[in-house]
């Protein structure tokens, strides 16, 4: 009778013994090696943003980016006629209606160098939330958050996010400029002189 009772005992343990080394080995996960290099956001880490679309890129002159547009798949572009000029400054705009992914896309110059891009996307083939995770992929945390717009920015470059869907680029020394002139508050002078438009 003892020795069933030891065989018992012996069976029980052996039984014990593997239920906590596999709950051991349950315990023991190893995170993926890449899985930081993914998700870290150091504050001392400065990424580049993109400088434009494609080959559409912020500081290209007037030609370039005619020609890149050309040559660019996601571009309905009929060449001069999408080409007018601000009244304000007589600087080009290019302005290129509805596409698959694009309800109008926009580039605007200064000093003969692109300096704006703006890209109002089709809501039926993309949506906020994708393109706001695409660009915390890409760019990590933004440096602006806004209930209108989300933006990213390196040295050069302002990238922002604004709803409803439209992505804008912008040349920092533009937009810099911009901010101390064409945004001043007018004066009464020139507001009557709007007003008198009418």
């Amino acid at each position: 009778m003892m020795w069933k009772f030891l065989f018992l005992l012996i069976s029980c343990t052996s039984v014990y013994s593997q239920i906590i080394e596999k709950s051991d080995r349950q315990k023991t996960y190893r995170q993926p090696e890449d899985f930081s290099s993914v998700w870290n956001d150091s504050p001392q880490e400065q990424r580049v943003v993109s400088h434009g679309f494609g080959s559409v890129l912020l500081g290209q002159s007037l030609q370039e980016v005619k020609e890149n547009l050309l040559s660019n798949i996601f571009f309905n572009y009929q060449g001069d006629p999408a080409v007018s000029f601000r009244p304000f400054n007589q600087q080009p705009v290019i302005t290129i209606e509805a596409n698959y992914f694009f309800r109008e896309a926009q580039f605007q110059f200064s000093e003969d160098m692109l300096s704006v891009i703006v890209l109002s996307l089709n809501p039926k083939q993309v949506d906020y939330y994708t393109m706001f995770q695409l660009f915390v992929s890409k760019y990590g945390n933004a440096t602006e958050v806004h209930p209108q717009f989300i933006a990213w920015e390196d040295q050069e470059v302002i990238l922002r996010l604004e709803r409803p869907l439209t992505v804008k680029y912008i040349a920092k020394e533009i937009f810099e400029i911009s901010d101390d002139t064409e945004l001043k508050t007018p004066s009464l002078d020139e507001k009557k002189n709007f007003f008198e438009q009418f």
